[in-house]
């Protein structure tokens, strides 16, 4: 009886490890939850959607067309590819997921930029 016990924990144990770590990894943000939750995420390797807009060589990720809340995406780490297909495909702007690593400095969030999720 005992080892069933100690079985059926174990498969448990096992089964809730597994959900936490997958639905972890396929979490995407919005901008929100980033400007909230920075003190933890900094540092962390984050998918954001948003609305991508590119200003020369200013670059935002906005939580929706036509809203305020943003974080500045740093772009010049991204292999050209990602580079080109923001320049050419959203130089209007475009509604877009980002993967990439987040920090702060002076109250700046910023997102750098390793590759678009497709």
């Amino acid at each position: 009886m005992r080892r069933i016990k100690v079985l059926c924990l174990i498969t448990a144990i096992s089964f809730f490890s597994f959900f936490n770590i997958s639905s972890a990894k396929s979490e995407t943000l919005q901008v929100s939850d980033v400007l909230l939750d920075i003190q933890t995420l900094k540092g962390k390797n984050v998918v954001v959607k948003g609305f991508f807009v590119n200003v020369a060589t200013l670059a935002f990720i906005y939580e929706e067309l036509g809203s305020l809340i943003f974080i500045s995406v740093e772009t010049k780490n991204a292999d050209r590819d990602t580079r080109k297909y923001l320049l050419k495909e959203c130089s209007s702007g475009c509604n877009i997921k980002l993967k990439g690593t987040l920090s702060e400095e002076y109250g700046m969030i910023t997102m750098n930029l390793e590759s678009i999720i497709k």
